[in-house]
């Protein structure tokens, strides 16, 4: 499997030093790659000492989800070994994230009496949000059972709080707060069951421990939308090679999560009908399309040496860029009901020429409103390769950085 160099392009000297005891493992399971980073967390910010890459040789994953588990697994070995080589340390905890093409959301109110005179505290307000969540899984286990025809077995992947409100005050922080009642609005997300199992099982092969499960919009947005900004209508696409996954912000909170069957293989297998060629060369022949390069070069299955002009090439792909683009822009309408102010497009396959002018039309804003994530300055997260500041390693930094949020 191909792998990234390490700690190739240094920022600034790392101000923190990996150990046994204080790595946080953060593996992103990728369609068409597997990325796995450790580093810190220090309570505040997320520090990446360390990463690695590898591609899938067969098509072990189909729009998100692992169909060939031992195959994905080996993938992870692979990863996991460079890393404990490397930084000499024994690695027995993951932080994962959930995708995939059957997600479904859901959203809670949930209230509840205080003792008016007693503070509320984190451990409070964090068990008042794991009975808000308890809740959303059983309403949405009866949805489900009011349709038989539905066999499918759901599990929760992630939740986000949209609002808090004490004594019907609106507020975004109540710790440290007094009052007679509070209410709790929040989002909870579900994919099947079979869904993280298999995720789990590739983790059991490579004796890992499961201690964090998020979702990938919202490990995505928590890198790219951090909370001072959120008051912004702000929608986080990240486009991988089978799924496009939508996070939503918007008056302060995390709002919305969606996901689209569109996305970055579109364009692949495009590429394979103009250029007639097998999918390994056409993933190479878009990747080549956003390099500065003007002339593409490729060998087509009947053994043909092609030197393609890009923008020809581009033009001939514009059909497809503006399906890609109208699908993703009607996700994006889906969840937020209108176009929002702003858009950041992270995963691999943003990257395509022309893509943001193609997205910013179909929603009808400034183009210069839609932007590549990880061209920004990130807030909760330090990397210390550049290649790291990248919008395909957007995903895994937010699974890290997440690991002190939450733990399932």
């Amino acid at each position: 499997a191909k792998k990234t160099e390490t700690i190739s392009e240094p920022i600034q000297k790392p101000l923190i030093t990996l150990t046994q005891s204080n790595a946080i493992f953060a593996l992103d399971i990728g369609t068409r790659s597997v990325v796995g980073i450790i580093g810190v967390h220090d309570g505040t910010i997320f520090h990446v000492l360390d990463y690695e890459q590898a591609f899938h040789q067969e098509r072990a994953m189909r729009d998100g989800q692992i169909e060939d588990i031992a195959l994905v697994a080996d993938v992870v070995k692979k990863i996991k070994n460079a890393l404990e080589r490397r930084n000499k340390l024994k690695l027995s905890k993951v932080c994962i994230a959930a995708a995939g093409r059957a997600l479904i959301t859901k959203k809670m109110t949930y209230t509840q009496e205080l003792n008016p005179t007693e503070e509320i505290t984190e451990s409070l307000l964090s068990a008042m949000e794991y009975s808000a969540l308890g809740i959303a899984q059983s309403e949405f286990d009866h949805d489900l059972e009011e349709h038989p025809e539905n066999k499918t077995t759901f599990y929760c992947v992630g939740y986000s709080v949209t609002k808090y409100r004490l004594d019907n005050y609106e507020s975004s922080i109540i710790i440290g707060h007094k009052g007679k009642e509070v209410t709790i609005d929040l989002i909870a997300a579900f994919l099947p069951q079979n869904v993280v199992q298999n995720l789990y099982a590739v983790m059991t092969a490579n004796q890992l421990t499961v201690e964090n499960l998020t979702l990938e919009p919202i490990a995505a947005i928590n890198v790219v939308v951090p909370k001072d900004i959120r008051l912004l209508n702000i929608a986080l696409v990240d486009i991988g090679a089978g799924t496009s996954d939508i996070a939503i912000s918007k008056d302060g909170s995390i709002i919305a999560y969606d996901m689209v069957t569109t996305a970055g293989d579109e364009i692949t297998e495009a590429i394979m009908q103009k250029c007639l060629c097998n999918f390994e060369n056409a993933e190479k022949i878009k990747m080549a399309l956003d390099t500065d390069d003007s002339q593409i070069t490729y060998t087509d299955i009947l053994g043909n040496l092609h030197k393609e002009v890009k923008s020809k090439l581009l033009k001939a792909l514009k059909p497809d860029i503006k399906l890609l683009s109208e699908a993703i822009a009607n996700g994006i309408l889906k969840a937020n009901g209108v176009a929002p102010t702003a858009v950041f497009l992270a995963g691999g396959g943003c990257q395509i020429p022309g893509f943001c002018q193609a997205i910013a039309a179909e929603l009808k804003i400034p183009f210069e409103n839609v932007a590549i994530a990880g061209n920004q300055t990130f807030k909760n997260v330090v990397v210390y390769d550049k290649k790291l500041q990248s919008p395909e390693f957007i995903t895994p930094l937010g699974i890290g950085a997440m690991s002190s949020i939450y733990k399932g």
